[in-house]
C-alpha cells in the first residue's frame, strides 16, 4: 500500500449552509469500508465576550454502495 493509499481523503459535502455572519460552520466526508465517515466543526467569535469557540462532532454513514452524493436524502 503507498503512503497516498494509506491516507484518508475528506471532501467537503456539497451545499451545507454556512453560519451566521460570526460563527460558520463545515462538514465533511470520507469513504470509509461499509459508509462515510461525517465531521461537522463549527467554530466562531462571541463579539460581546470576545471569545473565539469551536466544536465538532464525528459520525458513521452506513452506506456499502457509497451511493449517497452529499445531499440530503429523499
Amino acid at each position: 500500500m503507498t503512503e497516498a493509499q494509506k491516507r484518508m481523503e475528506w471532501g467537503f459535502i456539497p451545499g451545507f449552509p454556512e453560519g451566521e455572519s460570526d460563527a460558520s460552520f463545515a462538514m465533511q466526508r470520507a469513504k470509509v469500508p461499509g459508509g462515510w465517515l461525517v465531521y461537522v466543526f463549527g467554530h466562531g467569535f462571541s463579539y460581546r465576550t470576545r471569545d473565539i469557540w469551536g466544536h465538532g462532532g464525528l459520525t458513521f454513514y452506513p452506506d456499502p454502495e457509497h451511493q449517497w452524493d452529499g445531499n440530503s436524502l429523499p
